[in-house]
């Protein structure tokens, strides 16, 4: 009887193994879609932005916004905008994502934990997405030293709560975080 409990003990197991593997994969992949949708849509911005002689704030801009439709897009991008390049950004997490961006010429996430003003213990994150924008280059990031002059970026907003499906966080009975100091993107109700 101790060698049949065993078995069915360890069968358990390897199933409660299973499923948290197919979850995790599950999660994966939902986070990967959610990324390469937002990248997607940040591309896009970018390239409208770049041909641009007054970004941001004419006309073209927020007809090019509102053309998106960001409402419907099953995508967490929750908004796009553009930003000049600054030397006294806000937060760490900002000032290094937009180097990452610079430097690679890629889209760069930060992510910062913030509070709400009314409760000390809530915590919330800001997820952005950064992507440079150059001065002679449509699609990307020009060769050479040059590479690291941005003349501006796109950035687009993330909703946490979109990235991953949360019935497979709670499967998981796990958070999700990103950047460092390490702030929570998603979390299990357990």
């Amino acid at each position: 009887s101790f060698a049949a409990a065993r078995l069915v003990q360890n069968r358990a197991q390897e199933a409660a193994q299973a499923r948290f593997a197919q979850s995790a994969t599950l999660a994966t992949a939902d986070l990967r879609r959610s990324f390469l949708g937002a990248a997607a849509v940040l591309r896009g911005a970018r390239g409208f932005a770049s041909t641009l002689v007054v970004p941001q704030s004419g006309d073209a801009w927020r007809r090019y916004i509102a053309g998106l439709d960001l409402d419907g897009l099953q995508s967490p991008v929750r908004s796009v905008g553009r930003i000049e390049p600054s030397p006294a950004n806000d937060d760490q997490a900002t000032r290094r994502a937009l180097q990452r961006a610079a430097e690679t010429g890629r889209v760069a996430l930060a992510a910062n934990a913030t509070r709400d003003s009314a409760d000390a213990t809530s915590a919330r994150t800001a997820l952005m997405l950064y992507l440079p924008i150059y001065a002679d280059a449509e699609d990307g990031a020009p060769p050479g030293p040059q590479h690291a002059r941005a003349t501006g970026y796109v950035y687009a907003a993330l909703d946490p709560a979109r990235l991953v499906d949360p019935s497979i966080l709670d499967r998981l009975r796990m958070e999700i975080a990103a950047d460092i100091p390490a702030a929570q993107i998603g979390r299990a109700h357990v």
